[in-house]
């Protein structure tokens, strides 16, 4: 049988243009430049307001709580061999499913602490560099994939329209106005880059184009495991919108994975596994399907998706807490998680048919699904139900989709006037998107503004509850030494408005530790100022009862155990709170005796102490103990 000849025509692109004369081709052209200075100056002009914005969340982590970080340039070799929490809790934790190796952004956290110290108006103005780049490689590498199709306004065409809607988009404000943010930031850069120079080398037969490629897909590796969605993401744009060999593509895509597989070499000997460490994790602050059933999960993962695919269009309400139960448990009845399904069910369809037909709309959804599959929770889990950072990816898809269909569908189907309707509506959202950008980036100015925001939107999780808690006990802290009758009201002010945040807290969540510290702080602060024992004790109950690990606790009972005005209470307090709470109802012996021997620190020759903690002892198995407590 003879060989078939290849024809390089069969692969050509030809898509029907949609209005009118001008091409939007290479980088040199003039239109060009006019489009990366707009986008640059845009993107860049959003985020110039948090020059003067602080560190918030996660900037502990990486940045300002960060051994490895503090070292400066010294500590990039500790970066880069350990995993990326290492630094902060100075031991690997494996908090997080397949824990964290993001070296790169880490590294540049410390050169700019080794060059300016913790300074946050540097790495501010940098992340929004950063941003600007990003931008501009979008524009650049649809400009190649798009560069068949003819637009009689180069600000009117798709490259720089979904480049313009991917500037403003609401949904990164989180990744640039968070320094934190940057792994995303750094790992989009690098993906893009990666993907213009892959580009570039089918239509050339020089190795450098693909070598860089390479190098560059690495180094987006290295920044955040996501690049590995461009895995999938790159060859598919040449195959929708390029001409090229199959051959061709093959040898270079597997040139991708090679460094793909070369990274999880690396990640996996640097952490010790690739995604699971062997010790389930049962925190649902980090897993938080840890108490689900599947069916309950998979329903609550695909409400999160539906949540995803509206708010790549319509970016309100924002939030960065997505952690239980903002998102609430689902189960299959509900609406928002069936709809969902069917959601995703009908797009796949269609992307799937799409990709045969070489559908630019199908190209869009193929980039949206396989920028979030990796941060669905569906494959990996990624230690909340979800969050607007992790669309910094996927969103490239949704603006592409809202683009075409905007400047090429709806004129081709509803002819001069969809042109029109087209404008108008993309007029509307990029009103709608800059408003809300200006509405939304002030939030991440401090702690207390951010949680501020976040709580009027997460009512019901328990982690933004408790950090509106915490911004407002530090605000506190501040002026905490300060005497005087105006600081005394202010003081009580904030820990008054503090106290039902906490307490939020504990009720959405009764286990979260950091809900029971604060509150248990505040009960303390408010007993130094009112001297109201009866009060402070019963918070510490409501604390032991539930968490009677929290150290806090503990060493403030010692504290007042030798400084107590009402000790018949205190121990009352004792029996109530160990034995007849922790060992009569819960059969939690070892913190029962943990809090009685405490007691009798305040008083030793309390009788009734000693008998509940001889037969506590004596249900512990320890006989010698409890008979000596029990001849007290």
């Amino acid at each position: 049988m003879s060989k078939k000849k290849y024809n390089k025509s069969k692969t050509v692109i030809t898509p029907a243009p949609s209005v009118v004369v001008e091409s939007i081709d290479t980088p040199s052209n003039n239109n060009n430049w006019a489009a990366i200075i707009s986008i640059f100056v845009i993107a860049m002009g959003l985020y110039v307001q948090t020059y003067s914005y602080e560190y918030v969340l996660d900037d502990t982590i990486v940045i300002t709580d960060n051994s490895y970080v503090k070292k400066g340039f010294a500590g990039i070799g500790d970066i880069f061999s350990t995993e990326s929490f290492q630094g902060y809790f100075g031991e690997q934790k494996n908090l997080v499913q397949g824990s964290r190796y993001r070296p790169l952004s880490i590294a540049t956290f410390a050169m700019e602490y080794s060059l300016w110290g913790a300074n946050p108006a540097i790495s501010h103005v940098i992340n929004a560099v950063l941003y600007g780049l990003t931008c501009i490689l979008l524009f650049l590498v649809l400009s190649l994939l798009f560069s068949s199709y003819k637009s009689k306004f180069w600000f009117l065409s798709i490259p720089f329209v979904a480049s313009l809607l991917y500037a403003i988009h609401p949904l990164h404000i989180e990744a640039v106005a968070n320094i934190k943010g940057r792994d995303e930031i750094m790992a989009m850069i690098f993906s893009l880059w990666s993907m213009w120079f892959f580009i570039k080398s089918m239509s050339s037969s020089r190795w450098l184009n693909i070598g860089l490629s390479a190098l560059l897909f690495f180094v987006g590796l290295m920044a955040k495991e996501n690049t590995i969605t461009f895995l999938a993401i790159i060859p598919a744009g040449v195959y929708f919108f390029k001409q090229f060999s199959w051959k061709d593509l093959i040898i270079k895509t597997s040139i991708l994975l090679g460094v793909t597989i070369l990274y999880i070499i690396i990640r996996t000997s640097v952490i010790g596994f690739l995604l699971d460490s062997g010790t389930p994790i049962t925190d649902v602050m980090n897993n938080p399907f840890a108490e689900m059933n599947t069916s309950n999960k998979m329903a609550t993962i695909f409400y999160t998706l539906g949540i995803y695919f509206k708010l790549s269009f319509f970016p309100h309400p924002l939030t960065h807490d997505y952690y239980p139960y903002h998102i609430p448990i689902m189960n299959w009845s509900d609406m928002g998680s069936l709809g969902s399904l069917l959601l995703y069910i009908g797009l796949g369809i269609y992307t799937l048919i799409g990709i045969f037909k070489k559908w630019v709309s199908a190209y869009a959804l193929f980039v949206y699904f396989a920028a979030l599959s990796i941060v669905s929770n569906i494959f990996v889990g990624v230690g909340t139900f979800m969050n607007e950072r992790f669309l910094f990816m996927a969103s490239m898809g949704t603006c592409i989709l809202a683009a075409h269909i905007l400047l090429t569908v709806l004129p081709k189907y509803l002819k001069t006037i969809g042109q029109y309707v087209g404008y108008g509506l993309l007029a509307v959202m990029v009103i709608f998107y800059i408003a809300k950008d200006f509405s939304r980036i002030p939030a991440w100015k401090d702690a207390l503004a951010l949680n501020s925001a976040a709580v009027k939107v997460s009512k019901n999780s328990a982690r933004s509850n408790s950090f509106m808690a915490t911004a407002l006990f530090n605000k506190y802290k501040t002026i905490m030494g300060q005497n005087g009758p105006e600081y005394r009201a202010e003081k009580e002010r904030l820990l008054n408005e503090a106290l039902p945040y906490a307490l939020q807290a504990k009720k959405i969540l009764p286990q979260y530790k950091n809900a029971n510290l604060m509150l248990s702080g505040i009960a303390a602060e408010k007993y130094k100022m009112d001297r109201n024992q009866t009060a402070l004790l019963r918070e510490f109950k409501s604390v032991i009862i539930t968490r009677p690990d929290v150290e806090y606790v503990t060493q403030y009972l010692d504290y007042i155990n030798s400084r107590s005005s009402n000790l018949p209470e205190l121990n009352n307090f004792y029996y109530d709170v160990a034995y007849e709470s922790l060992f009569m109802k819960s059969n939690n012996t070892q913190w029962a005796i943990h809090y009685l021997e405490l007691g009798l620190k305040a008083d030793p020759n309390n009788k009734k102490l000693h008998q509940a903690l001889g037969k506590v002892y004596q249900a512990y198995g320890n006989t010698q103990k409890a008979q000596y407590h029990l001849r007290q």
